[in-house]
């Protein structure tokens, strides 16, 4: 999609809103690049759910940009809760979620409001930014996600049949596109939180949370991806859970997504299926190459409860069938 057109003369006023939980050092080096932007946010929202000094980290910006308002807040850990958390103490146009182990391109919150801005563009809901990854795929795991429907970084924003989403930071695009499906990223109009939120069924640590209310505001308004905001994701080895609680909760969090969101046909059964069948080939390479069966166990959890209707229990999923 090419854009035509001058930018509106109508200025938008943008938040950051950034939840931490335990990474002090971390949310140091992502406020340091909020303070590089060639356009300074109007707000920064900081929702802490830790204990390791991160007050001072904030204060200090505060202190330094007295410009930005910034509004430090205090949770219980949950990411989802967090970030609701935050939408209520916005007062901007658009809140810009990043996530505390980031670092952005100086011109990152200039292209997130030029795709707003321009004429054209304003029943556009959410902006999903280029995200640099650290890249390690082989070929082999590449053809992997393709053939099992797993999730891809390579391919058009859409959600797949298996309940996986893809995502365009690393497809052949050079300017806006529409998509369905967003990241933890994605910077949305403050008017859409009046008529959504994130689902606070995604408990504690986060995953799949963000592609899950992304496919819902795409169906509210346009979303789309921004390559030209561009962010690097550290993935920091900080307040991670432990790989057998992450592995059962990635197998449930499938599972809710593609029940709340797919048609349950059998032929979209048969594609959640497959893609758990790929999910686990993929997963039993880290579990030999780390010699820790803990990643197993945690899928045998998740497939248990799912199998036993525990899960559709937990997520409250009785009585509302899809079809």
């Amino acid at each position: 999609m090419t854009e035509t057109g001058s930018e509106s003369s109508k200025r938008i006023t943008i938040a950051f809103v950034i939840c931490t939980k335990d990474r002090a050092a971390d949310l140091r080096r992502c406020i340091d690049t909020i303070a590089t932007q060639t356009r300074m946010p109007e707000q920064l929202v900081i929702v802490d759910s830790g204990s390791d000094g991160a007050e001072a980290v904030v204060r200090a910006f505060e202190t330094a940009h007295p410009e930005v308002r910034v509004d430090y807040l205090r949770s219980e850990p949950s990411l989802t809760r967090q970030r609701n958390i935050g939408i209520d103490r916005v007062h901007c146009d658009v809140i810009a979620f990043i996530d505390d182990d980031v670092l952005l391109e100086p011109a990152y919150l200039a292209e997130i409001e030029r795709a707003f801005r321009t004429p054209g563009n304003e029943e556009i809901v959410g902006v999903d930014p280029y995200q640099g990854l650290p890249r390690n795929a082989t070929w082999f795991s590449s053809l992997m996600r393709r053939v099992f429907m797993l999730v891809r970084t390579d391919a058009d924003g859409r959600m797949q049949p298996s309940g996986h989403g893809t995502m365009t930071w690393h497809a052949p695009i050079d300017e806006l596109h529409d998509v369905e499906i967003g990241s933890g990223m994605t910077a949305y109009r403050r008017g859409l939180f009046d008529r959504i939120r994130f689902d606070e069924h995604f408990d504690s640590y986060g995953y799949m949370e963000d592609q899950e209310f992304s496919y819902r505001a795409s169906r509210l308004g346009r979303l789309v991806a921004n390559p030209r905001a561009r962010l690097f994701h550290n993935l920091s080895p900080s307040a991670r859970i432990d790989r057998r609680r992450l592995a059962e909760m990635q197998v449930l969090n499938h599972y809710y997504v593609f029940r709340k969101h797919l048609p349950q046909d059998a032929w979209h059964w048969a594609c959640f299926w497959w893609s758990e069948l790929g999910e686990l080939f993929y997963r039993l390479g880290h579990t030999a190459r780390l010699r820790n069966t803990s990643i197993l166990r945690g899928i045998a959890a998740g497939y248990v409860k799912i199998l036993t209707g525990r899960a559709a229990a937990d997520f409250g999923l009785i009585g509302k069938e899809r079809t």
